[in-house]
């Protein structure tokens, strides 16, 4: 049990590590972005039913951002999951038609979803890759 939570602090810590720049790149410059475009909106009209819309519009490139996050992480973790259940597959089907000590299918087990936690972990930088390609908008 003790490998199965090294694993998940693992997967933990290169995820956390590597929304760092994203997380940067979100809560600073589309932020600050919205803040300024916010601030003209107040300079440029005068009314409050023009003002909405206007700051309505600025919020979008952030929210469009967060969404974005949003479903591919979890994309991400529903990825895992499938991965984690084929592991578990194949442990049920290991268990019903091979000659294996319960030991053997509990390493077996385990080195399956090592495998594949692994395969996930090493896929992180394409995932940040394509939620950075989807984020990215031009300074104002």
């Amino acid at each position: 049990m003790e490998a199965m939570e090294t694993l998940q602090r693992d997967l933990n810590d290169a995820l956390t590590e590597a929304m760092g720049e994203v997380n940067e790149y979100v809560f600073f410059t589309l932020q600050r972005n919205f803040y300024k475009c916010a601030y003209r909106c107040f300079d440029e009209h005068t009314t409050v039913s023009r003002i909405e819309p206007c700051v309505q519009q600025c919020g979008a490139p952030p929210q469009r951002a967060q969404n974005i996050i949003s479903n591919e992480l979890s994309s991400f973790q529903e990825r895992i999951q499938r991965s984690v259940l084929v592991c578990r597959d194949k442990f049920d089907e290991q268990r019903d038609i091979a000659a294996l000590t319960e030991d053997e299918l509990a390493r077996n087990a385990k080195d399956c979803v090592e495998r594949a936690v692994k395969g996930h972990i090493a896929g992180i930088p394409k995932l940040m890759a394509r939620i950075k390609s989807q984020i990215t908008v031009k300074e104002d």
